[in-house]
């Protein structure tokens, strides 16, 4: 089972950026976590979205 959550990070110099982590989940154990940081939204939730297929064909 794979899923992403996405949260908002503030910067010292009050910009936002947008962290994206996927965890895929085997046997209710997290096996793999990834994580990378946006500066827009859209972008991480896109990532988010794509990265599980990705994983899942590699494990």
């Amino acid at each position: 089972m794979t899923y992403f959550n996405i949260e908002h990070r503030t910067l010292a110099s009050d910009e936002l950026r947008y962290k994206a982590t996927v965890f895929i989940k085997k046997d209710g154990c997290i096996v793999h976590p990834e994580s990378k940081t946006f500066k827009k939204k859209t972008l991480a939730n896109s990532y988010g979205k794509s990265v599980p297929t990705i994983l899942t064909q590699m494990i």
